[in-house]
């Protein structure tokens, strides 16, 4: 009698070895463990993984960071998801110094990128990733800046900000990466 012997991950896959497992599994010789879940470092919410990164660098920067990682700039789908990502990433909350509240112009302190931008038409807001246009929005109230023709000519990628609001930005700014993939 064989005992099982559980296989974890698919290291070394050679040609016939995938098909040898599943003889192997069909034969009931082995258990099949397969990896659910985010890897190390990484946050699961709601079936996908999110990572901050460790500099702040441009939006084309923060995409190729991701991309390395095999995963793409945050792309927010609701309210719940944006309050979670500020609340697990960017410390939201408010923000005291010598037990004084601190002004609203420190919610820009804590900021992180998102894939949402309007690189191709001026005001026409898509996620980088899937290319989806934009279904919820959650702006700062002065936001985003399309009242200044001037401002919005040079503001087209949005950040979060704590509290899970949006603000546009200069694609130049130095920001936090925050990146997201399905698992």
């Amino acid at each position: 009698m064989h005992s099982e012997k559980p296989i974890v991950g698919m290291e070394k896959v050679q040609d016939n070895t995938l098909l040898n497992i599943q003889k192997m599994v069909k034969r009931k010789r082995i258990t099949l463990v397969l990896s659910t879940g985010c890897e190390t470092g990484w946050f699961e919410f709601k079936g996908h993984c999110y990572y901050k990164g460790q500099i702040k660098v441009t939006w084309s920067d923060a995409k190729k960071e991701c991309g390395k990682m095999c995963s793409y700039l945050i792309e927010i789908e609701n309210k719940e998801e944006a309050d979670w990502i500020s609340a697990t990433f960017l410390e939201s909350g408010k923000l005291y110094l010598f037990n004084v509240e601190l002004s609203s112009r420190h919610l820009f302190d804590c900021t992180a990128w998102t894939a949402l931008n309007d690189l191709d038409i001026e005001g026409t807001y898509v996620w980088d990733h899937s290319n989806a246009p934009l279904t919820f929005s959650n702006w700062h109230y002065h936001e985003p800046s399309l009242l200044s023709k001037s401002e919005a000519l040079t503001k087209d990628c949005i950040d979060i900000l704590r509290g899970g609001i949006w603000n546009d930005r200069p694609c130049s700014y130095l920001n936090w990466v925050i990146c997201e993939k399905s698992f």
